[in-house]
């Protein structure tokens, strides 16, 4: 089993759970830890296995991603995506290894911390990458059965 990519305790959106204000199926999962709004704020996020990271947003918000990175997985065939980030503290072509801390889990591009972490395939990397803001695409608008077909469950790519 892989180690989650930060210390939760519950998850807030799941994996294609339908999210209206975006009037899209969740790409991914929301962890969320303590028992206010922001008691993650600051937390380790880690690489749940050996990668290579492929961006790093630039600083700033960037619409409701905040400050975010994508981190290429050759091993698995995947690349993980993990948004709203305090701090990133990692550079584009780094490798890392299991558990290394790659960011700080933060609130920006959103109401509260947390940490929306994705898992996509080719198709979905593809996706991400072919838009305005580089590896900043959002499903918006797409159906389930589309989104399911860019992304994996992160929970079951865990395990």
């Amino acid at each position: 089993m892989l180690p989650h990519p930060t210390r939760t305790d519950r998850i807030g959106l799941g994996y294609l759970e339908y999210y209206p204000p975006h009037k899209t199926y969740h790409p991914g999962i929301d962890y969320n830890y303590g028992p206010t709004p922001n008691a993650d704020l600051g937390q380790d996020v880690v690489s749940p296995t050996w990668g290579v990271v492929e961006y790093v947003s630039p600083e700033g918000t960037n619409g409701g991603l905040g400050s975010y990175l994508v981190i290429r997985h050759p091993r698995h065939g995947v690349w993980t995506r993990y948004l709203h980030l305090e701090e990133v503290l990692v550079t584009v072509g780094q490798k890392v290894a299991p558990e290394e801390r790659v960011g700080l889990l933060g609130s920006a591009g959103t109401t509260s911390a947390h940490l929306h972490f994705e898992v996509l395939n080719a198709k979905g990397l593809t996706f991400i990458k072919d838009w305005w803001r580089p590896y900043g695409r959002y499903s918006s608008g797409l159906p389930k059965k589309t989104v399911a077909s860019l992304t994996l469950d992160p929970e079951k790519w865990l395990k």
